[in-house]
């Protein structure tokens, strides 16, 4: 299902519209513990298979957009940043089948696979099969 959200500038980004060899829909809450797997992990995770093709569509689930913001910036976190300011209210978890957060999905050829977010290394040898 398409996705259209605000990014840090207010502009909505359609999902459809990310390119990319392998898209990582990826869905996150402000907990400190994301927070900290944005930086720790998804960060040199992004680094090193970005230039193969990978892209990241991130939808923060937040009603602060302020406090989302600041975090995003003061990560430096590069990839596409959108906020759903209805957090668990938010039809998108019901429309992807979002159980628990993080959650991750990646689109390659308009298929979608699930992949568990919680291990940075079993994503990183998918995405060393998938690119």
């Amino acid at each position: 299902p398409e996705i259209s959200l605000p990014d840090l500038r207010g502009k909505e980004v359609k999902l459809s519209g990310v390119e990319g060899k392998l898209v990582m829909l990826y869905f996150w809450a402000m907990t400190p513990q994301m927070k900290m797997f944005n930086v720790d992990q998804l960060l040199p995770i992004y680094e090193e298979f970005h230039k193969k093709g990978l892209e990241i569509y991130s939808v923060a689930l937040e009603a602060d957009k302020t406090a989302w913001a600041s975090v995003v910036r003061g990560q430096k976190l590069p990839w596409i940043n959108v906020c759903d300011i209805r957090q668990e209210a938010s039809p998108l978890l019901s429309l992807y089948n979002v159980t628990s957060l993080p959650y991750a999905f990646f689109i390659k050829d308009g298929a979608m696979m699930e992949v568990k977010v919680g291990n940075a290394e079993e994503i990183r040898k998918m995405l060393a099969q998938q690119l």
